[in-house]
């Protein structure tokens, strides 16, 4: 996917944390490291570590690109995390 490098500092290792956090839940080896892939680039466009919405907007489109489906495990994840998001910015927007 291309981005705008911003900061490289970390990108590396939120690779390599992506690549485990995928593989310890059982996923493939291929679909671990496209998601580390998007987890290093998320961050490299990020001024510190990317957050998670930023790294599924990566994941789709590194899948866009290759012209595949998002494995379903992963588009679980990215629903699931969206879904917490909006609960806390209407969490957020309801306390002010």
């Amino acid at each position: 996917a291309k981005i705008r490098l911003v900061n490289a500092t970390g990108a590396g290792d939120s690779m390599v944390g992506g690549f485990l956090a995928q593989v310890t839940r059982g996923v493939d080896y291929e679909t671990a490291l496209i998601f580390a892939s998007a987890c290093g680039t998320a961050t490299a466009a990020s001024k510190g570590i990317a957050k998670r919405s930023t790294i599924d907007r990566v994941v789709s489109a590194l899948y866009k690109k290759m012209g595949r489906a998002i494995p379903g495990t992963i588009a679980r994840d990215m629903e699931q995390n969206k879904a917490r998001e909006e609960a806390a910015a209407q969490a957020e927007a309801g306390s002010k």
